[in-house]
């Protein structure tokens, strides 16, 4: 899978022993080959606080902490160790919070409607794939609800005192108007909300960004479960699940090591298969993209092969050059690149198969106009007059369709 024409790099992608130690503790359980490669690192290491701040930034901080101490760094290292174990157990007990959040709201809002539905990420997929879920930070709790019972789910959400999120400014921006509300049920794709200790919850309708890849019917029809505390959840099948987090987390251009551990986790576990993994990538046009997340999940624990993968600019290179230049964790190389995607979800058109583009362009193109929540509050406007949104996305797509047919 090598590019037809190479894409330009701005600067190197970092490939020193932080770097690939960072990239090699990324994970839940470490391989007898990735310790030894580990191991051998440690003594390179020469600024350890670069490494910790790294680490904590980019979400691999509990992983390290756990692998460095088991190396023996506690000994060598005792005050830096002494540090990131406070850190550490003071983000295991934030992960334990929201745990315990997610079973709130499931127990809330999901439950007593009967939602079909499935969690994506998070805390539901720390508890199904890694050996200790508290290990795993996460931002938010994602969940895939049946379109059908999307307004039941985000009524009952409302009702429990889950505040919506009107706009991410320089500080949230709330809403609890009628009007507001009715609009975000119609039209939303995703909801964001707070619960009342601050948690991030999305309620999604679809659980891609503007291309239609993933039938929402299909996704809630072979989830799986797995238990998480006191609740058992409903989550996403190990083969939708890791085509998914291929699709995801490319997407976010690799930008948190705890995705990479996410990569391991799953192909360690017992369901997974790679051979129904790659068949459903061909089926629903994105195999493309999951034979790079593959290739890069093995160049992920090989550091001795970066310089001649990066330099080769295969698929799977071109995932973990992503992953090199994100290691601060601040998502900047990932704002960077969002403007070139194409349709808002791939980073390069090589990621879809090609029988698909066609009908993913399609398929965006529709979307597109569809009214959406980030026009409404630039212009609220009732009911009866909702059909000029649609008017006005039609005129943006026209001319942004005007714009690439003349290359202005």
């Amino acid at each position: 899978m090598i590019l037809p024409t190479p894409i330009e790099i701005p600067s190197p992608p970092r490939q020193d022993a932080t770097a690939q130690l960072l990239m090699l503790l990324a994970r839940d359980v470490l391989t007898p080959a990735v310790r030894a490669r580990a191991e051998a690192l440690i003594p390179e290491i020469g600024d350890w606080q670069e490494f910790a701040k790294l680490a904590h930034g980019n979400f691999s901080l509990p992983f390290a902490y756990r692998h460095l101490d088991a190396l023996g760094l506690t000994t060598i290292q005792p005050e830096l160790m002494a540090m990131l174990r406070g850190l550490t157990f003071r983000t295991t007990m934030a992960n334990l919070r929201w745990h315990n959040a997610l079973q709130t709201f499931h127990e809330v809002c999901i439950l007593p409607v009967k939602a079909r539905h499935a969690y994506i990420k998070g805390p539901a997929l720390a508890a199904r794939y890694y050996r200790d879920p508290g290990i795993r930070q996460c931002r938010d709790v994602d969940v895939l609800v049946l379109p059908e019972d999307f307004p039941a789910v985000a009524r009952r959400a409302f009702a429990q005192g889950y505040r919506f999120i009107e706009a991410y400014e320089s500080e949230l921006k709330f809403t609890s108007d009628p009007q507001d509300i009715a609009f975000m049920l119609r039209h939303a794709d995703v909801i964001s909300m707070l619960d009342a200790e601050g948690h991030l919850f999305e309620l999604h309708r679809h659980i891609e960004k503007m291309t239609p890849v993933f039938p929402v019917q299909d996704v809630i029809a072979h989830r799986g479960e797995t238990q998480l505390g006191r609740s058992t959840l409903s989550v996403m099948a190990t083969d939708w699940l890791f085509n998914y987090i291929a699709y995801h987390h490319s997407r976010h251009f690799w930008s948190k090591l705890h995705w990479v551990a996410d990569l391991h986790a799953i192909m360690s576990h017992p369901s997974f298969d790679r051979d129904q993994i790659l068949s459903l990538a061909r089926n629903i046009g994105i195999c493309s993209t999951v034979e790079a997340t593959l290739e890069f999940a093995a160049l992920s624990e090989q550091p001795e092969r970066w310089s001649e993968a990066l330099a080769g600019r295969s698929h799977g290179a071109i995932f973990l050059d992503a992953c090199l230049r994100g290691l601060p964790g601040d998502s900047a190389y990932e704002f960077d690149r969002w403007k070139d995607m194409f349709l808002f979800d791939f980073e390069a058109t090589w990621q879809i198969d090609a029988g698909r583009k066609h009908r993913f362009w399609v398929g965006s193109a529709l979307r597109r106009l569809e009214p959406n929540t980030s026009q409404y509050f630039e212009r609220r406007r009732s009911r009866p007059f909702e059909f000029l949104y649609v008017l006005e996305n039609a005129k943006a797509l026209s001319l942004n369709l005007l714009k690439r047919a003349t290359g202005r």
